[in-house]
This record gives C-alpha cells, sequence and structure tokens, in this order.
C-alpha cells in the first residue's frame, strides 16, 4: 500500500506519546487483506495491536477500486480469506479496546456533553478528551458544557458514568 513508516517509527512515536501524555488515548485504522498480504503479514498487523494497546482501531477488509494500480494487482486475496482475517483481527482490538476501557472503572474524567439519546435509556452522553464514548444521566443544561463523570462501567465501544457533584462552597 506505499506505507513507508516501519514498524520501529511507530513504536518510537507511540512510546514517546505516552511518555509525554500518560493518559492518552492511541487508535489506529487497518485494512486486511491487501493484495499479496502474506498470513505472515497479516499477523504482524494482529502482534502490533497486541503490542500497541490500541485502545481501539477502524478495521475494513481491503476492496478493490477500478482505476487504481492495487486493483491490477496479482495474488488479490479471497472475500472469503479477507472476511476471515477481519473477523479474527476484530476480535483482538475489541479485547483490547474493552480492557483499556475497563481501566476507565473508579475514574474521573472530563466530557464534553454533546447530546440526549433516547435510544439509549435516555442518557446524556458526551466524549472525554480521549474522544472516548460516555453515556450518563444528565440535564439539558450540560449541553455543550464540559463536565466532570466519574466513570462506573465500560463495554468495548463506549463508558458509562454519574456526573460528580461538586462540593457546596461556604
Amino acid at each position: 500500500m506505499n506505507r513507508r513508516n516501519t514498524i520501529k517509527e511507530y513504536e518510537e512515536l507511540i512510546n514517546y506519546i505516552r511518555l509525554k501524555v500518560p493518559d492518552s488515548t492511541i487508535t489506529t485504522d487497518l485494512i486486511v487483506g491487501f493484495p499479496g498480504e502474506t498470513e505472515e503479514q497479516f499477523l504482524d498487523t494482529v502482534n502490533a495491536c497486541i503490542k500497541f494497546q490500541f485502545d481501539n482501531a477502524m478495521t475494513a477488509a481491503y476492496s478493490p477500486r477500478p482505476g487504481t494500480p492495487a486493483a491490477e494487482m496479482e495474488n488479490q486475496i479471497s472475500e472469503e480469506e479477507k472476511y476471515k482475517r477481519l473477523n479474527y483481527l476484530n476480535k483482538v482490538v475489541q479485547k483490547i479496546a474493552k480492557e483499556k476501557n475497563s481501566q476507565e472503572i473508579g475514574k474521573i474524567r472530563q466530557v464534553l456533553v454533546e447530546g440526549f439519546n433516547k435510544e439509549k435509556g435516555g442518557k446524556f452522553y458526551g466524549r472525554t478528551r480521549g474522544n472516548k464514548l460516555v453515556h450518563f444521566d444528565g440535564d439539558e443544561s450540560m449541553l455543550g458544557k464540559i463536565v466532570d463523570i466519574k466513570i462506573s462501567d465500560a463495554t468495548v465501544a463506549s463508558l458509562r458514568g454519574e456526573v460528580m457533584k461538586l462540593a457546596k462552597r461556604y
């Protein structure tokens, strides 16, 4: 895919980010099944996800685009193999995402309140500085504001929490 960075360069960058911003959230985008991708290369991708412990990853199976060099390449990966790899990778990514989100339980995070979701049991929602989705009970006065939320539960895709009550000042 003409990527010019090496895994070592990514490792150095991720380590630097985590050194400078210990609570950083790091995500990635991954495509599996690019023409000519070997099983070993695919497993290198899986192992990189495990090593780097991404908070989440957007994943997809390669699909040829007419008129692109890749669409004309030999060694196209079968649809069956692409989706087998994608499903395996997604399981790994989701396990890591759940573990990373579970580490948030008990922490207080600043959340920008974005809206209200009737489908999610009438919960308000917002995002942390690391772009993690958080659902919580609130009121319309919070919309557009940053509030402190104590995280109480985690799923693969989001967090649940409670608005922290500010101590009354005397």
